[in-house]
């Protein structure tokens, strides 16, 4: 995990080459607080990571949870 920032830094996603469209576009779904909001309330877990719902299955769970996380991340 990196370290702690202070509330006034900003974060951003590394470019790992060739990503930095799709990049700009996550940062800008981030930065709409509804969509980070609908983001942030899906109901992919039930106590833990390991307790999946039944909201949705397979893959497109893992990507959604995939969303979440880079999404406290940021």
């Amino acid at each position: 995990p990196t370290d702690p920032r202070q509330p006034s830094n900003i974060a951003g996603i590394y470019n790992q080459g060739a990503t930095c469209y799709l990049n700009s576009l996550v940062q800008a779904l981030f930065m709409n607080p509804s969509f980070r909001a609908a983001i942030y309330a899906l109901p992919l877990c039930e106590g833990s990571l390991d307790q999946p719902t039944n909201f949705v299955k397979g893959g497109k769970r893992k990507m959604l949870l995939e969303i979440q996380r880079l999404f406290v991340m940021l």
